[in-house]
């Protein structure tokens, strides 16, 4: 294994701002980047440990990249992604949260392939407006991601996914046992 440079999440928040890959960190503390809202910063984090990765409520207009990372804990509950989403080679120890979300344009892929997931993943309610490929991972807590079928919430798909090598149940009805949701269903 790497060593890696300790850093805080305000001095990776600063390199993000300053348009710069976070590669070979370790990220202490909560990376909350939601004043990303709307704006062209690129974020790509490659061969990273992250203890907390925070970005509600953002769309991003430029692609995120997440490589060959490990995330502690991570949210993207009502994350657009306007300009795609690639993730490989990642490992996420809590729960997942993409709900609400997606909204990836037609020239904007939504990728997830060849990582592992601890708990589960929860993409209760999102669209996809462009393509998705979600291959070789391991939900080891599974997946809505083909569940809730029959349901208003169910995630729904503008062009046919390629989901394809996965290791767990990715059809799984409600959040993963989550205590609260964040969305009124009555």
């Amino acid at each position: 294994m790497k060593v890696r440079q300790n850093i805080s999440a305000e001095y990776a928040k600063d390199l993000l701002l300053d348009n710069k890959p976070l590669i070979d960190f370790y990220i202490s503390g909560i990376l909350d980047i939601v004043d990303f809202d709307k704006n062209d910063k690129i974020i790509r984090i490659e061969n990273c440990f992250v203890e907390s990765f925070k970005s509600e409520s953002v769309e991003f207009l430029t692609k995120i990249e997440f490589a060959n990372s490990e995330f502690k804990k991570c949210t993207f509950s009502f994350a657009y992604f306007s300009g795609g989403l690639n993730i490989e080679k990642c490992i996420f120890y809590d729960y997942l949260d993409f709900q609400c979300g997606g909204h990836n344009s037609i020239s904007n892929a939504f990728m997830i392939k060849n990582s592992i997931f601890n708990e589960f993943v929860n993409f209760l309610d999102c669209i996809y407006n462009g393509p998705v490929e979600i291959s070789d991972n391991v939900f080891k807590k599974g997946t809505n991601l083909l569940g809730n079928k029959c349901q208003s919430y169910k995630v729904s798909f503008d062009v046919l996914p390629c989901i394809e090598n996965n290791k767990g149940k990715i059809d799984l009805n409600g959040e993963g046992g989550l205590k609260m949701n964040l969305i009124d269903m009555t």
